[in-house]
């Protein structure tokens, strides 16, 4: 700890940094990116509806398949998607297969079987909507949302401090 009180202070920096985060806590969130996925209209329709009562999420696209989908995701980066599983072209499981695990949003399958449930929660889904779905249970999937990005947005600042410690620790040792 006496190492990092003798580092030099950049504007008061990691103190800043601090009341930086405080700030972001007491601020409203920021838009979160969404992209749905599913082959049927009328589930992306709900989904469309459901999303636009959401001030801080905005659909960036919508896709009707696998193949698509990954495209799409690769392109948008999106925070999060909607998955249907049961799709033409690759499923929702082989869709995730085909995405770059550090550039992998956050995910909710949306799906009329509840058969694959355990799998889901084995590659990691934010959650499982089991068509159909109630505004209530959305909510309580849109809250998920919410929290897990706001985690990870706040694990990636904590991150990037660390790192910027270490290479002022470092730069110091080598002066």
């Amino acid at each position: 700890l006496s190492s990092l009180l003798d580092l030099p202070r950049d504007e008061d920096w990691p103190f800043s940094f601090m009341l930086m985060t405080a700030e972001r806590r007491d601020s409203p969130s920021r838009m979160l990116s969404v992209v749905i996925v599913d082959d049927e209209s009328v589930a992306r329709a709900r989904l469309r509806r459901l999303l636009s009562d959401e001030p801080d999420m905005e659909i960036v696209a919508e896709c009707e398949n696998g193949r698509d989908a990954v495209n799409t995701i690769l392109e948008r980066t999106p925070d999060l998607v909607f998955l249907d599983i049961e799709m033409p072209e690759l499923s929702g499981f082989e869709v995730l297969r085909a995405l770059p695990e550090e550039t992998m949003p956050a995910f909710v399958f949306v799906t009329a079987f509840n058969s694959y449930a355990l799998e889901a929660f084995a590659v990691d889904a934010l959650d499982y909507l089991l068509k159909p779905f109630d505004a209530e249970r959305f909510q309580v999937t849109v809250r998920r949302a919410r929290e897990r990005l706001s985690a990870r947005g706040n694990q990636e600042e904590l991150l990037s401090a660390i790192r910027e410690i270490s290479e002022t620790q470092r730069d110091i040792r080598a002066a």
